[in-house]
């Protein structure tokens, strides 16, 4: 929606320019031509529309790897070359004021009812291997909380595009577990959106995966 606003405004600041470019200076030949001034002006807005338009293009897709390589200098830490904007976007209810009013007041009641939850790997959180991910959820005096339904996310901080999305099952009493593989090792962040009856909890955490044969 930004871009389209910039776009919009240059595009209408060229045709304007454009308009008053009309009335033309007489060269010394007798022809009449658009006057340098507002020529440069167009031409300049012409080129920040090109520029962010490819701006916005390497921010989604990246350069081609083998451009990456050519340009770009080799990581000292021997990984990949990652040549887009990753970013990590798990809520954005911040755009609206409603919103983010709702999850406040969600924030208060989780609170206020006092569920004690334990979240973790089942063994050794290893990057490329299959992985038990884990959740234990009882009420305030301790007894288990049963017929849950738990989805998530595990975002990536560096790569988006690695981003995924889990359910867990009950397994027993309380006890709520997945399979994942997760690709890379280091830090990753964990979204999850619980459910019981009408109740919605959400837990925001974070875990970190050893590299393979560390």
């Amino acid at each position: 929606d930004v871009f389209a606003i910039h776009i919009a405004v240059y595009l209408v600041t060229v045709y304007v320019l454009a308009i008053a470019g009309t009335s033309r200076e007489t060269r010394e030949d007798g022809k009449r031509g658009l006057h340098w001034g507002p020529a440069l002006i167009i031409l300049f807005f012409l080129l920040v529309i090109g520029m962010n338009s490819v701006f916005i293009m390497l921010a989604q897709k990246g350069l081609d790897a083998d451009l990456a390589g050519w340009l770009l200098p080799e990581p000292g830490s021997g990984g990949r070359i990652q040549s887009f904007f990753p970013g990590t976007v798990g809520r954005d209810f911040y755009e609206k004021e409603a919103d983010y009013k709702a999850y406040l007041e969600r924030q208060q009641a989780q609170q206020e009812r006092g569920w004690q939850l334990t979240l973790g790997w089942a063994g050794p959180a290893v990057a490329g291997r299959e992985l038990v991910f884990r959740v234990r959820i009882a009420d305030r005096s301790g007894q288990a909380i049963r017929g849950a339904r738990i989805s998530g996310r595990f975002l990536r901080p560096g790569n988006v595009r690695q981003d995924r999305d889990i359910r867990l099952r009950e397994t027993e009493p309380g006890l709520y577990q997945t399979t994942l593989r997760l690709s890379e090792p280091g830090r990753w962040d964990v979204i999850l959106d619980i459910r019981k009856d009408d109740i919605v909890h959400e837990v925001n955490a974070r875990t970190t995966v050893a590299e393979a044969g560390s």
